[in-house]
Order: structure tokens, then C-alpha cells, then sequence
């Protein structure tokens, strides 16, 4: 009970929602995320923690950064997320992202990769 409790609490916030779909399009790192969502870095970074704490997000270190990526989401909830590219803020999200990559991405010490 207490796992489905942590989930449940992980979405039920709206910054979370967002990074969970920003990552089902791309790993990123926690700079690139800060910068997408347009949060402080120490806020993203406790959302993240509770994000890994529930196995829906991984991190995973290359090089000097460390990036995130999407754990392991169940099929309902796969369908759930899905469902919210509807939504207006991730659409901008989206966009965003996608205007970043296509620029070329940098990364937190300001190197291109």
C-alpha cells in the first residue's frame, strides 16, 4: 500500500506530470529540465528525487552530468501521460523542447554537445 501511496503522491503534482513528459521525449539532465520548466534547479532537483524514489524516473551518469531518463511506467499509466499531450502547458513544454534540441543542446557548464 505504502508504494501505490508514494506514486499516487509523485503524480498528483503538475511539475512532476511535466518532467515525466519531457522525458518520455529525451533524456536530460537536470539543468536542461530547470531550464525547459522554468524552475529553480534545487526545486527540480527534490522533484526528481521523488520522481527516482518511485521508480519512474532513473538516473543515469555520463561523463560530468547526469541525466534522466524514464523508468519503468506502467501501461495504464503509459496511456495516462499520453492523454496529457493534450494539455496546453505540455504542448509548450514540447515546443520548447523541440526549439532547444534543434538549436543544439547545452548543457549546465555551457559546452555544446
Amino acid at each position: 500500500m505504502e508504494s501505490a501511496e508514494r506514486l499516487f503522491a509523485a503524480l498528483s503534482d503538475t511539475v512532476r506530470l511535466r518532467i515525466l513528459m519531457l522525458l518520455a521525449a529525451q533524456d536530460l539532465c537536470v539543468c536542461e529540465l530547470a531550464r525547459l520548466i522554468g524552475i529553480p534547479q534545487p526545486t527540480l532537483s527534490n522533484h526528481l528525487r521523488t520522481l527516482r524514489e518511485t521508480g519512474l524516473v532513473i538516473q543515469e551518469i555520463r561523463g560530468r552530468w547526469r541525466l534522466y531518463r524514464l523508468g519503468d511506467i506502467p501501461g495504464p499509466l503509459r496511456k495516462i501521460l499520453a492523454e496529457l499531450l493534450e494539455d496546453e502547458t505540455v504542448k509548450s513544454d514540447m515546443e520548447r523542447l523541440k526549439e532547444y534540441l534543434k538549436e543544439g543542446r547545452v548543457f549546465c557548464d555551457g559546452e555544446a554537445e
